[in-house]
Order: structure tokens, then sequence, then C-alpha cells
């Protein structure tokens, strides 16, 4: 703790101080909202943007090959374990570059 809240612990209940903010750069608040963040996307499983990218790129790389085996999007589907509105996704105009 630092010295300020060292000296007002007698005037503050002890309840309420957890909830006292302090006053921070906006760069250094938005900091440690971005480490809170992914440390409940962690918590939770959610898998980091990069990772996730990745297996993106894998798949619609799959779904290419598929697809140019004649694969309807059902069938490519089943075979990566997507939903079929995911498959259309990939070849709507744009989607795969």
């Amino acid at each position: 703790m630092s010295g300020l809240i060292n000296g007002t612990t007698s005037l503050i209940p002890e309840e309420v101080l957890p909830r006292l903010r302090a006053i921070i750069p906006n760069e250094l608040a938005r900091e440690r909202k971005l480490e809170r963040t992914l440390e409940s996307r962690r918590e939770k499983g959610i898998a980091e943007r990069a990772i996730y990218r990745e297996s993106l790129q894998t798949n619609k790389s799959k779904a290419i090959k598929l697809k140019a085996q004649g694969l309807k999007y059902k069938e490519i589907a089943l075979e990566l374990n997507l939903s079929i509105d995911t498959i259309k996704g990939y070849f709507r105009k744009g989607v795969l570059v």
C-alpha cells in the first residue's frame, strides 16, 4: 500500500477501500483494462487473436481444397466440423483472399 492509503485507513472504512479508484493516466488505465480482459478471456478458454486467426486461415485453406475436390458446403462443414454458414461465409465475395 502507498503512504496515502496507509494514512487514510483510519478515516475510510475497510470494506470501502477495495472500491476506491486511483487517479491514473488514461494510457495506464487502458493497459490495465487490456490485461484484465486478456486474463478473463484466458480463464474462459477463449483463444487469443493470433491463435484464432491462424486456425481460421487453416480452415479456409482446407475448405478451398475440399471445394476444389467437388465437395458441397454441407460435406465440407462435416469434414471440418464447422457450421454450413461458416463455410458459406468463407466463399462469399471478398472473404477468401
